[in-house]
């Protein structure tokens, strides 16, 4: 498993949900908002179409597939209950 197979999700992860994620704000909504200002809508339509096959790939062990595939500097489920729950928050977020 490599994050080169989902590079737009790798880049959010890396680039928005890192250890100073505070910095774009505090919570998922807040962060995204900053992102999407500044993201094309092609890229997000990618980025929510990785999400959906991230989440079908690795529904049997998503916590730690997402751990193994990113090893993120935040823990997903501080910010959204659940790594599920984080990942269908961004995607919905995405959809707006």
């Amino acid at each position: 498993m490599a994050a080169d197979a989902y590079p737009r999700l790798a880049d959010l992860i890396g680039g928005w949900f890192h250890q100073d994620y505070d910095i774009e704000g505090d919570t998922i909504p807040e962060i995204m908002g900053s992102f999407l200002a500044v993201t094309p809508a092609d890229q997000r339509e990618d980025l929510r179409q990785e999400i959906s096959r991230f989440l079908s790939e690795h529904a049997e062990q998503l916590d730690e597939d997402f751990e193994a595939v990113f090893q993120p500097d935040v823990v997903p489920a501080a910010l959204s209950g659940s790594t599920l729950n984080f990942l269908y928050e961004i995607r919905a977020l995405l959809e707006k």
